[in-house]
């Protein structure tokens, strides 16, 4: 017998410590790269192999070489393991529980169960190798149950976003799934529900509308009209869209002295005369625009309304209106500089940090003394007040000091702050202090830019619109054609089996039993041999976690089953996905550039020569590699043609939509709102980590507009657009660019009240309707963006604001009555936190529409539920009523809306 041999042979006897060899397996076989949280730092610790050390420690302390090695690790092992004990037994005091606590002896499960099956000595048959490799496998989807199981109770913090939720992954699922999920898809079922529709002849029009829209997109002078986000637009561009609404402006008014703001303000000396002159200088030319009038006659007499002149000749005149409280934030913030923004010499990186910061107080000095005596009074005055008042550190700017001579280190104060909360206020200032009669002209002229701007599109697409079709119906397939969205990813597993009603009815049943079925195995994988060492074990255990969603990693032979929240993201791509496979645009720049990678030199020329349709050869290739590179080439150019038909005839549509947004029926309008805004948020986090909640977003909100410009219109053919293909793909116009988005366009023109009602109807149907579950944080932080919009209504149409304040009263009643009669100790703190989101976004709501009609029903959150239920600092009724009492706040759609792309404060 060898010397190996007999070492083996000592070792299941247990007479010694394993041979090196064994060493060796176990740092290959175990995960030995672990990472922990040790002392404040994430430190590598080799814990598997401090595992083997702890176990064979009085064979390895034999070892010159093993000793020490042996012995550190042991020592950061036991030190972890009663790091983890602290923290465990801290838990239980704080539940109470310590009477079932006991420290442990390992830091995982895997560790135990390694030990465990050490001292049963190796089972026949199998080696070291196989007892390291089952110990790691099985024993780590052990902890996986221990921590993520069905009946595990969730610890505080484990999820950022929702840090009071502790319920177990059974509890969650069974509430969520009936208070949430469950209405939803039948909501859904509702909403895109078409069985009422003949839908033959419905298909045949949807076809014969793309058909149309495509003539139009590859039509001459036919290009998109695309509305450019204000963030990324020059200064003179701003300039000029608001020195055009001024001209409107001074044409409109009455006043011969055209003064704009009230006498009381610091701003009562500018005239319009000097806005134009201010906007012109900017502008770097004079200002000038075509304007058409007409009297119409209202309740209060006759009105003069003017508008743009535009013609066919004149569209590339014609743009997306900006509203006018955008409009003057986005001038603000090119004319008062940031650090982060402004232009440095280009040495300015190279210099010491005195000498930038001299350079810095360079530029402040300058600007600030560009700026007029009026423009520096109002700054200084929102500093002391906004800014001095509030931050200790901030020295106030004395009265009697001369504004050009304040000093530079508060200038630099008021040039920092600038961005999210500074120009904020100043912008507000301006507003409050413009007088009432010109804010309202204001905001009639961006009305009838946007009235305007609806004729000429609905002008220009007038060979789109079918003209033995009502405007309703052709909305209708146009709204069709933009809610097509592509198919998930082919590479993803089948989702969720059948969603029709009777799978729903038996869903939580099925849930159950694989529930049940994971602990079962768990507990059959400790007690019974035959099971732990089954392959088949490990791959159904390894299915459990990513099958509840409990997991980013996911292999295709996996599915998300019973992931409830993944219930609507898959009924919505059922509904609404694309029968034709429409290519990743990411997925398939990558295939194009390594399509030439492979097939061109390295300067990027190519000789090419083709005859016919789609014959491509590539000189210098075998016959074979020819034969390769055409068939990729063709499945390429494919892939353009599906990729570029979709993208304009989906992007043309939108545009083409948006004049006929307020003949949309009812049921289009839920259509659309539902689409754009079920699963909107992507900020929260969850305890179900493989289901990411997005396809609002994913579909909608990051819908990339600017592509029409970047990928041209397929000619249909296939010789034209292998030419096209090849031409667009030479010119280097395919960069992936996120600068336009659809609920930009909705931001660009005022929403129609039909919309608004839907909008209004999704706020109540998504939040509370009779139970304190109804609502978790991705619901209320979808329901919160759709607030925006309804509050922007009420500011630009206040004559229309009660239409918002009915939805407002429905829901606050509803979050009210939910807790009403509801004992206090019954109310769990997850639900809790919900619960006073909801009622702070709708209070706050309140204030900004100011809903004087609804202080009745608030007054009555304060008197029909436990005060303790509202957060600490919850504003009191009287200073509620006082708030809602005095002028409206600015809606500040650049803060709600940009505030990622900005500095922060």
């Amino acid at each position: 017998m060898s010397e190996q041999q007999q070492h083996d042979v000592d070792l299941a006897e247990g007479q010694q410590g394993p041979p090196e060899l064994v060493i060796k397996l176990a740092l290959q076989y175990l995960t030995w790269k672990e990472m922990f949280w040790i002392s404040g730092k994430t430190s590598p610790v080799l814990l598997s192999v401090g595992l083997v050390c702890k176990k064979w420690r009085q064979f390895l302390e034999t070892d010159e070489v093993g000793r020490p090695l042996c012995l550190n690790l042991l020592k950061l092992y036991e030190k972890d393991v009663a790091l983890h004990n602290q923290s465990f037994r801290a838990r239980a005091d704080a539940e109470g529980n310590t009477d079932n606590y006991q420290d442990q002896v390992y830091c995982l499960k895997k560790h135990e169960l390694l030990d465990q099956l050490l001292k049963s000595g190796l089972p026949g048959g199998r080696s070291y190798k196989d007892l390291f490799a089952v110990s790691d496998r099985v024993g780590g989807l052990m902890d996986t149950h221990g921590w993520k199981g069905p009946d595990v109770p969730q610890p505080p913090h484990a999820h950022a976003d929702d840090d009071d939720d502790t319920r177990s992954l059974r509890e969650a699922s069974i509430q969520d799934y009936h208070y949430i999920v469950r209405p939803t898809i039948e909501r859904l079922r509702d909403v895109f529900d078409s069985s009422n529709d003949n839908t033959g002849q419905r298909l045949k029009d949807i076809l014969e509308m793309r058909k149309r829209l495509l003539d139009h997109a590859r039509g001459d002078g036919h290009t998109m009209l695309l509305r450019k986000n204000s963030l990324r637009m020059e200064k003179k561009e701003l300039a000029d869209d608001a020195g055009r609404m001024i001209l409107m402006l001074l044409a409109s008014l009455k006043d011969p002295d055209n003064r704009v703001f009230a006498p009381s303000s610091l701003l009562a000396s500018v005239t319009l005369e000097n806005v134009i002159h201010g906007l012109e200088t900017i502008k770097g030319t004079e200002i000038a625009v075509q304007l058409s009038m007409r009297l119409k006659k209202t309740i209060s007499g006759t009105k003069r309304k003017f508008s743009f002149s535009t013609g066919k000749s004149k569209k590339n005149e014609l743009r997306w209106p900006v509203n006018p409280v955008d409009s003057l934030n986005f001038i603000l913030r090119q004319l008062i500089p940031s650090k982060e923004v402004a232009e440095f010499d280009d040495d300015y990186y190279d210099s010491t940090e005195e000498e930038r910061e001299k350079k810095w107080g360079y530029i402040v000095r300058k600007h600030w003394l560009e700026m007029g005596e009026p423009i520096r009074q109002l700054l200084v005055t929102v500093y002391n007040d906004e800014v001095a008042s509030r931050f200790s550190d901030a020295d106030p700017i004395p009265v009697d000091t001369p504004s050009s001579q304040a000093p530079l280190d508060t200038l630099k104060w008021i040039f920092d702050l600038g961005f999210r909360y500074f120009r904020e206020k100043v912008s507000s200032r301006i507003w409050r202090d413009i007088e009432p009669s010109v804010r309202e002209q204001i905001f009639e002229i961006y009305h009838q830019q946007a009235e305007t701007f609806c004729d000429a599109m609905r002008e220009d697409y007038c060979s789109v619109y079918s003209k033995t079709c009502s405007l309703e119906y052709n909305a209708k397939l146009l709204l069709d054609i933009f809610l097509e969205v592509p198919t998930r990813n082919h590479n993803d597993p089948e989702f969720l089996g059948s969603l029709t009603v009777e799978a729903c009815d038996t869903f939580l049943v099925r849930m159950e039993e694989a529930m049940n079925r994971w602990n079962e195995l768990i507990d059959l994988a400790k007690t019974d041999d035959d099971v732990l060492w089954d392959p088949q074990t490990i791959t159904e255990l390894s299915s459990f976690e990513p099958m509840f969603g409990q997991t980013f990693r996911r292999g295709r032979e996996n599915s998300l089953d019973f992931c409830v929240p993944e219930m609507v993201t898959e009924f919505l791509y059922r509904a609404l996905s694309s029968q034709q496979k429409i290519p990743e645009q990411m997925e398939f720049e990558s295939a194009v550039k390594k399509f030439f990678d492979d097939y061109t030199t390295l300067n990027d020329t190519m000789s090419l020569s083709y005859s016919g349709p789609i014959e491509c050869s590539f000189l210098s290739l075998s016959y074979s590699e020819s034969i390769e590179c055409s068939n990729r080439l063709t499945s390429l150019v494919q892939d353009f043609r599906t990729l570029s038909t979709y993208i304009h005839t989906r992007h043309h549509s939108m545009i083409a939509l948006v004049p006929l947004l307020p003949n949309l029926s009812r049921h289009d309008c839920k259509r659309f709102v539902y689409a754009l805004f079920i699963q909107r948020d992507n900020k929260c986090r969850s305890r179900w980590e493989g289901s990411q909640c997005r396809f609002s977003l994913s579909n909608f909100g990051e819908l990339d507009m600017s592509y029409t410009k970047k990928i041209p219109c397929a000619h249909g053919d296939e010789s034209g657009d292998l030419s096209l293909f090849l031409h667009w793909h030479l010119n280097g116009k395919h960069d992936f660019q996120n600068d336009y988005e659809v609920l930009g366009y909705m931001r660009g023109i005022p929403l129609p009240e039909n919309i608004i009602l839907a909008m209004g109807e999704f706020m109540v149907e998504n939040l509370y309707q009779g139970n304190i579950n109804d609502v978790n944080k991705i619901k209320a932080n979808n329901v919160r963006l759709v607030t925006l919009f309804l509050r922007r209504f009420c500011y630009e149409r206040p004559q229309r604001a009660q239409v918002v304040l009915n939805y407002m009263q429905e829901a606050i009643q509803n979050a009210i009555g939910v807790v009403e009669d509801l004992p206090e100790i019954e109310i769990q703190p997850f639900q809790r936190s919900n619960w006073t989101d909801v009622i702070s976004f709708l209070v706050v709501r309140c204030i900004d529409m100011r809903a004087k009609t609804l202080l009745s029903h608030l007054e009555r959150l304060y008197q029909g539920t436990p005060l303790t239920l509202l957060p600490e600092n919850f504003v009191s009724f009287r200073s509620l009523a006082e708030r809602i009492e005095q002028e409206p706040l600015i809606v500040n759609d650049t803060l709600d809306y940009h505030s990622f792309l900005e500095p922060e404060f």
